[in-house]
């Protein structure tokens, strides 16, 4: 059982008498309210509930486990929701973690917790061939590799697409394409 603060009063089995006190007692500074968290191929934007008595937040964030509020990650600061992190690796594991900032030194608990950060993955940026007008000339006889990671959907699919052309310069020749996955 936890009281509105989130702190633990009770806990056991069903069926266990305890003896209960409930901890009524607001936070000095409140976590973080995250209504949205959204990566994308170089960045995260996130979305929450604005509180009058929190100034801002703190996002700690690298490419390895921390223990938030170690000092080992790099920070990111912003006054309120909405707001976006830019500048990170495409297709990529961060870790995360988020705290409020209440003024004169007040901070809440991190989230998702104190102990350990959130793992996300940024995307993959869409390959060049991405839209048909970017399509990729291909030669006779020539072996293409290619990824339709992070591509969009600009032919009406439901999965992103990639384009290549082949111009024929005779009127024998065979062309034989096959795709994978």
């Amino acid at each position: 059982i936890v009281d509105g603060a989130g702190l633990e009063l009770a806990s056991g089995g069903h069926g266990v008498d305890a003896a209960v006190e409930a901890n009524c007692t607001e936070p000095a500074c409140y976590a973080p309210q995250i209504t949205a968290w959204t990566m994308n191929a170089t960045g995260v934007e996130f979305d929450g509930t604005n509180l009058e008595a929190i100034s801002g937040y703190t996002v700690e964030y690298s490419e390895t486990t921390f223990i938030p509020g170690d000092g080992t990650a790099m920070t990111y600061s912003f006054e309120s929701f909405p707001s976006s992190l830019d500048g990170l690796t495409p297709a990529t594991t961060y870790y995360f973690a988020m705290q409020s900032n209440c003024g004169e030194g007040l901070s809440s608990d991190y989230i998702p917790s104190n102990d350990a950060p959130a793992e996300w993955t940024t995307g993959y940026l869409p390959p060049e061939n991405d839209l048909c007008e970017n399509a990729i000339p291909i030669a006779a006889g020539e072996v293409v590799y290619g990824t339709t990671n992070g591509a969009t959907d600009d032919g009406g699919r439901a999965t992103g697409d990639v384009w290549y052309s082949y111009t024929s310069t005779n009127a024998d020749d065979e062309v034989t394409m096959t795709t994978c996955g």
